[in-house]
């Protein structure tokens, strides 16, 4: 076992001090005292021996000033076999000469004395140095109420096995014991000059992982880790803190080091530190993916074995896949566990992603992935007695009193409830994150977003995507717009597209019974500045307005029109009013388009089709081919063109005022199945 000794700047436990200074005001000695008679006597005064054999007192003056001789006594504690008298031991914490063997009960716990012992091994009187105070072993500091210490470190295994000794314990030793900690200071400074009120760092350095506060910044809690090196590398192929090269043996359960760990590469080691080797079975992930993470064969460290045979010194450290349960052998990170040697199982083979050795290579004190923090709450059903219903991971209080009123120094803060920044160089792999939210199908609400201005944003993303407070468009003038979301923006050639979704004040509404005053819009706005990126408004200036979708158009109340321009002044081409259809101003079918009359249930076979067959003509026909009818109750043209038709007989299927010509004759049917006929002649 190792001995740790351990430097205190914030707790210290003090088993036992003594300190003893000579000094003018020691109790005077009494010359004479009475004896039962009420005589005066003359008090014997004697003095013990120094280590040089001479008195430590010689002499001394009397009431009357003369010099007198002391009288030399010794104390025994004992006699040897010959009888001889055994002399006490001399107490090795007394400093004076004046005091040996000799402390008055006025200096225990005085200012030059001693400090005093109750019947409990307890210090009696406070302790303060300007000095170092040193700890080795159980430190502990206070008493809760299981009779186990508020504060402690080196705690013994039969009090926690599962803790580094080294850990500082603060509560919790004992079931039950409550030690809140609390730690309140100004920020004043920089760094770590008062620049952090906690600064906690997972570093392989030593104290002087700096806070992280910038020349301007003050910082309550930093919180680092770093990907470090391993607290010790050992290989033939490396050279170890000590500077030695160890030939690694890995077996099922084990390593074994040759030569013998050294003390300096020893202390490196701590009891269940992970371990891990440089063999892989297959990958834990692949790029492009993911990062290139192979799937190590790693363990904790148990126990440390030193000796020597024939072959020389060694060190065998025994290994566990599991450190809570002690399970012997190696495991990866898919929780396959092996008591075969790495390198030995089926699939190995050596790794070349984290390492480049040749040989077998042991890295002592990693961690595979980190957290910064990982908070948890769990929350039981079957706990008796238990109030709690409710728990809250994280809640951010933003405040921003004002004793002037309401809304009297608005924007005089600047607040920014989280930031999550990603620096560097290089691209993270395809699946990082900022952040994520993973709900595993148990919550109905991903993200609950409330209380945001009207028209301020709920989200803003430098990717064209916005997404706006709900508005009240009552409280806007007639022609005005209020957004709701930018669902994105594109980049044509320094022309920036946006996709808007907005409301629309197109009337007023006192004029409209409630209703219709205002439209939302789905259309396009067009801009050359890429700032519209970072949000942009519909009418923006500058800015050009395109086609739109528009609910509640003008006139049409539960409709939908399709047109172009932005909000009121947008130009509708068409109307759809439940099943209704109306072009406003008119439709236009180039050549070769055609216009299709579908029936409402869709249960006809054949529909009726316009179409524009050139520039000069349009066709009516059916679905299937066929010529279809125009019925009207007038129609007025200055030429009327159709195709020649003879009919079969005069009693051929026909309708009334139906009409058709062939080159001799014009055909009228005068009643069902009834044609009639008059010649044609040139004129």
């Amino acid at each position: 076992m190792k001995n740790y000794k351990i430097y205190y700047y914030f707790f210290v436990v003090i088993f036992f001090t003594m300190v003893v200074v000579a000094s003018a005001n020691a109790d005077t000695v009494p010359l004479s005292y009475k004896n039962s008679n009420g005589q005066s006597v003359k008090t014997t005064i004697t003095s013990g021996l120094k280590e040089d054999k001479t008195p430590v007192v010689s002499a001394y003056k009397d009431g009357n000033g003369t010099w007198e001789k002391t009288i030399v006594t010794q104390q025994i504690c004992g006699v040897d076999a010959s009888g001889a008298p055994i002399a006490c031991p001399t107490p090795s914490l007394v400093i004076s000469d004046a005091l040996k063997n000799y402390i008055p009960a006025s200096a225990i716990n005085q200012a030059s004395g001693v400090a005093g012992l109750n019947a409990n091994n307890t210090l009696t009187a406070p302790l303060e140095t300007t000095g170092s105070l040193i700890a080795q072993g159980l430190v502990q500091l206070g008493k809760a109420p299981s009779n186990r210490p508020n504060i402690a470190q080196n705690i013994p295994a039969s009090w926690d096995g599962d803790v580094l000794p080294s850990t500082l314990l603060i509560g919790g030793v004992g079931p039950g014991d409550a030690t809140p900690v609390k730690i309140t200071t100004p920020l004043i400074g920089h760094g770590d000059w008062a620049g952090c009120v906690l600064n906690v760092q997972d570093t392989s350095f030593e104290q002087y992982a700096r806070c992280g506060a910038g020349l301007d910044d003050g910082v309550v809690g930093m919180f680092k880790t770093v990907n470090s090196a391993a607290l010790l590398d050992v290989g033939s192929d490396i050279t170890s803190a000590s500077g030695t090269h160890y030939a690694i043996v890995f077996g099922g359960q084990s390593i074994t080091l040759r030569p013998a760990l050294s003390a300096v590469d020893a202390s490196l080691i701590y009891p269940r530190s992970r371990v891990y080797t440089n063999w892989r079975n297959g990958m834990q992930n692949t790029a492009p993916s993911s990062t290139d993470t192979p799937s190590l064969w790693y363990g904790y460290i148990g126990a440390l074995t030193s000796g020597t045979d024939s072959t020389g010194s060694y060190t065998t450290i025994s290994i566990f896949s599991n450190p809570d349960t002690q399970q012997v052998g190696w495991t990866r990170n898919d929780g396959t566990v092996t008591t075969t040697p790495p390198g030995k199982n089926d699939g190995d083979v050596r790794d070349t992603f984290v390492s480049q050795y040749t040989n077998d290579a042991a890295f002592i004190g990693q961690a595979g992935k980190k957290f910064v923090f990982n908070t948890m709450i769990q929350l039981d059903p079957t706990v008796k007695n238990s109030p709690t219903r409710a728990a809250e991971g994280e809640e951010l209080d933003l405040q921003l009193p004002d004793p002037d009123g309401w809304h009297k120094h608005d924007g005089f803060f600047t607040v920014h409830g989280k930031t999550i920044v990603l620096t560097g160089q290089d691209n993270a792999a395809a699946d990082s994150y900022l952040e994520r939210l993973a709900g595993t199908n148990l919550l109905q609400t991903g993200l609950a977003i409330d209380g945001i201005l009207y028209g301020g944003k709920l989200i803003q993303t430098d990717a064209g995507f916005q997404y706006y407070s709900q508005g009240d468009l009552n409280s806007l003038s007639t022609g005005s717009s209020l957004p709701l979301a930018q669902l994105g923006s594109m980049n044509m050639s320094g022309q920036f597209i946006s996709l808007l979704l907005y409301g629309s004040k197109d009337t007023d509404q006192s004029t409209n019974s409630g209703w219709g005053a205002g439209s939302l819009h789905l259309g396009v706005q067009e801009k050359q500045d890429s700032s519209v990126l970072d949000g942009t408004t519909p009418g923006c200036e500058n800015c050009t307005s395109g086609g739109q979708i528009v609910w509640d158009p003008p006139g049409h109340h539960y409709g939908l029109g399709l047109g172009g321009g932005f909000a009121n002044a947008v130009q509708y081409a068409l109307y759809i009013d439940g099943n209704k259809l109306s072009f406003p101003t008119g439709a236009t079918l180039n050549q070769g388009q055609n216009l299709s009359f579908l029936s409402s249930d869709d249960t006809a076979i054949e529909h009726p089709i316009i179409s524009a067959s050139d520039n000069t003509h349009l066709s009516f026909s059916t679905s299937a081919g066929n010529s279809a009818s125009i019925v009207a109750g007038g129609v007025s043209a200055e030429h009327y063109h159709m195709m020649l038709n003879t009919p079969d007989s005069s009693s051929a299927s026909c309708s009334a005022g139906d009409f058709t010509d062939d080159t001799d004759y014009h055909y009228v049917c005068v009643s069902t199945n009834h044609w009639k006929r008059v010649k044609l002649s040139d004129f």
